[in-house]
Order: structure tokens, then C-alpha cells, then sequence
């Protein structure tokens, strides 16, 4: 999967006409007759065929002004999301492998205080202890 160039699509879009664009059949007192048009500021209408699917692509094209600088919003947002979540499991990737080797070390102690219990003298045999 090619990555998405945010910059890039928002050079698009700020070079574009402002929004937010929309559709109609007039421009100005003007009709367009059979055709659909995409109406952005005071520039002239791109004109589209309503029989050849145009009401719909002038929709979807009117619709992209402002649905593509939010899309690109809502994907850097994710991106940053996602960022911050891989070094937060980095972070505790690092923190499990401390654990571990600290948990490591204590059996070894354990193991070392269990055999030195072992090879001294029973308990019962201490007549006196000073804590």
C-alpha cells in the first residue's frame, strides 16, 4: 500500500478555489439547462452532463472541497495516534525486559538464600539468636 502525501493533497487544496463548493442548474440569473454544475465562488460553472451520471459526480466533486482537507485532518490525526501508540509499546517492550531481569535476579538470590539454609545447621540447634 502506498503511503498518503498529506503535504501534497493540501497543496491541492489550498491552491483550489474556497470552499464550500456546491451544485445547481442556475448560475446566477443564468440557466444551464440540461447540464449540472459544480458553483465554487464567482467563478464560472463546470458543467456536467445530468444524463451521464453528473448530478452525482457534481455532487461528490462539490462535497471533496471540504471532505478532503477533513479527511487529511482526521488521517494525521491517526498517524500521530498510531505514533505515539508504538512508542508507548516500545516503552513498555523496555519495561517488561527490566521486570524480567529483575524478577530474574531475585530467583537467583532466592535460590542462593535457599541453599545457604540448607548447609547451615538446623535451627533448632541455634540456642540463642539476636535480633
Amino acid at each position: 500500500m502506498t503511503a498518503i502525501d498529506i503535504d501534497a493533497i493540501r497543496k491541492l487544496t489550498d491552491a483550489a478555489t474556497p470552499g464550500p463548493w456546491k451544485t445547481g442548474d442556475r448560475f446566477g440569473n443564468r440557466s444551464l439547462g440540461s447540464s449540472v454544475a459544480v458553483l465554487a465562488g464567482n467563478l464560472p460553472p463546470v458543467q456536467l452532463d445530468p444524463h451521464r451520471n453528473g448530478r452525482n459526480d457534481a455532487e461528490f466533486i462539490a462535497a471533496a472541497r471540504t471532505l478532503v482537507p477533513a479527511l487529511c485532518d482526521e488521517l494525521e490525526q491517526t498517524r500521530a495516534a498510531l505514533t505515539a501508540s508504538r512508542e508507548n509499546a516500545a516503552n513498555l517492550a523496555n519495561e517488561v525486559g527490566a521486570l524480567k531481569a529483575e524478577l530474574e535476579r531475585m530467583r537467583a538470590e532466592r535460590d542462593e538464600c535457599q541453599r545457604l539454609l540448607q548447609s547451615s545447621a538446623p535451627l533448632s540447634a541455634i540456642s540463642e539468636v539476636a535480633w
